[in-house]
């Protein structure tokens, strides 16, 4: 599969904008800074990736393309890892989050040389590619020194389309990459409040004027019921209490996702 010089240095600066949110997204849930890299490979062998972890996501503007991640098992889980002791699940919501905001990340960058702006579609866990249309691509990942199994990147050619209608795609002052990655690292220095509500519940103010010490107020949430983790009033996580050298904590189990996010704001 051949390409025009105009096209190869497209799908490269694509390449390597995926590959710097991927290490952004990386940073902001791990606290830990990764070195990524890209490599375009001409075919991969699918027939010894069937225990590959696949995710699949189009994304749609004036024309529409589908990518596949696939990741060993070993790669996603340390990906996704956000303490020693975290379980497989946990491990596996968390790459998945990294993985999504990845690619809404690389959306919207993309979208400023776009005349149509770039959505990502729901993605979905699946098989891998069937098509021989399509063009593919190692991302390696290295985090605290150790080197990852690849992942394995795999978009359709139809990519090509948008990227031709793109102008000026592949010049990095499209991306805006310089001035994001220095807003970025201002952010990431501030500090937001945190607090974690076991329940709510609405009493009469008649009733909260008899309230005394011993008194008992039955909340909404049940014994077996995540607590609710909040971000600046808004809910962002939920998960189970836990004790940790004396100390309360909260293991998260489940990521709110930014329309969940949205529906829940203001019932904080």
């Amino acid at each position: 599969m051949t390409f025009s010089q105009e096209q190869n240095g497209a799908f490269d600066s694509f390449l390597e904008t995926w590959a710097k949110q991927l290490a952004r997204s990386i940073r902001v849930f791990s606290g830990t800074e990764p070195t990524v890299t890209w490599s375009r490979v001409k075919a991969l062998p699918f027939g010894e990736a069937e225990d590959v972890f696949w995710w699949k996501q189009a994304l749609q503007g004036a024309s529409k393309f589908t990518v596949w991640i696939g990741a060993d098992e070993s790669t996603w889980h340390a990906i996704g890892r956000a303490s020693e002791d975290a379980d497989s699940d946990d491990s596996k919501a968390a790459y998945l989050e990294i993985i999504a905001r990845t690619q809404q990340a690389t959306a919207s960058a993309l979208s400023s040389a776009l005349p149509e702006h770039l959505q990502c579609r729901k993605g979905q866990v699946g098989s891998g590619p069937k098509s021989e249309s399509v063009i593919h691509a190692l991302i390696g990942v290295t985090l605290s020194g150790e080197q990852l199994p690849a992942l394995i990147f795999v978009v359709e050619r139809s990519i090509l389309d948008m990227l031709s209608a793109a102008g000026k795609f592949g010049e990095p002052a499209g991306f805006g990459t310089a001035h994001s990655a220095l807003m970025l690292d201002r952010l990431l220095s501030l500090e937001m409040p945190i607090s974690v509500a076991l329940g709510r519940t609405e009493v009469p103010i008649r009733d909260l004027l008899k309230v005394v010490s011993g008194s008992v107020i039955e909340l909404d949430q049940g014994v077996n019921d995540y607590a609710d983790l909040i971000v600046h009033g808004t809910v962002v996580a939920k998960g189970e209490i836990v004790s940790v050298k004396g100390n309360y904590a909260i293991r998260i189990k489940e990521l709110i996702s930014e329309k969940d996010r949205i529906d829940l704001h203001g019932l904080s």
